[in-house]
């Protein structure tokens, strides 16, 4: 479960990034966080467990901030036509 989470986290990471199939790598970024958190319980390879870990939620993290600046983008263009 370790290295599954571990790859999830490092497939979130790099599908955020992609345009049109960055949905994927939250998919993937949030099985991540719950297949290294399990992992992280059963004692098994917990370095990678770990990785997995922080890897998943840096890549949420990348989503939500990505989200947020699309739809402050979508915003100023809105009020700019309305104008």
């Amino acid at each position: 479960m370790a290295v599954a989470g571990l790859v999830l986290g490092i497939v979130g990471i790099v599908f955020t990034f992609i345009p049109g199939i960055n949905l994927i790598g939250i998919i993937a970024a949030i099985i991540g966080i719950i297949l290294s958190a399990i992992a992280m319980k059963q004692q098994e390879k917990k370095g990678m467990a770990v990785a997995g870990l922080v890897l998943s939620i840096i890549a949420l993290v990348i989503w939500v901030i990505a989200v947020l600046i699309v739809g402050m983008l979508f915003a100023g263009v809105a009020t700019s036509l309305m104008s």
